[in-house]
């Protein structure tokens, strides 16, 4: 019957001209272990780092409204530049017809909103903005993953 002790095993073996003795067996354990966690933690943590999705891709929304001053003058005058339109509420749909927002945000300072989607067809549409006439055209635009594309939205100031 075996004891409920346990005791070390001595074994004469030579490692590079000394003489050794073995582990027991709770510490052949844990010297097991630590290889096991490291391991686990080097193939999990990659896993908790938030990684971009390759599969991803996006729409570059720049709205601007115009004309600004009631003659357009050749060349241009830069003070009668179309004006970022800030505010916009940017609506995405998709190209197929279904009537659902799959995606939306609102412009910046600069008239300048990205929004994140799945590649595909879409359907950009800029909603009414107050002091502006009207909305703009809606533009349909393709996303590929890993890329990004730009979508100009016209609104109408009504100078004329």
């Amino acid at each position: 019957m075996a004891s409920e002790t346990e005791h070390p095993v001595v074994v004469d073996l030579p490692l590079r001209g000394e003489w050794v003795e073995p582990l027991a067996q709770s510490e052949r354990s844990r010297a097991m272990q630590r290889p096991v966690v490291g391991l686990l933690v080097m193939l999990l943590l990659p896993a908790c780092t938030p990684q971009p999705s390759a599969a991803m891709g996006s729409i570059q929304v720049d709205a601007f409204a115009g004309p600004v001053c009631p003659v357009e003058t050749e060349p241009p005058d830069p003070d009668c530049a179309a004006q970022p339109v800030e505010g916009a509420l940017i609506v995405v749909q998709p190209a197929d017809g279904r009537d659902i927002v799959v995606a939306q945000g609102e412009t910046d300072a600069e008239g300048r909103v990205l929004i994140e989607l799945p590649p595909g067809s879409y359907l950009v549409i800029g909603t009414a903005v107050e002091g502006l006439m009207g909305t703009p055209a809606p533009v349909t635009a393709g996303v590929e993953a890993g890329g990004r594309t730009l979508v100009g939205l016209e609104y109408d100031t009504g100078i004329r």
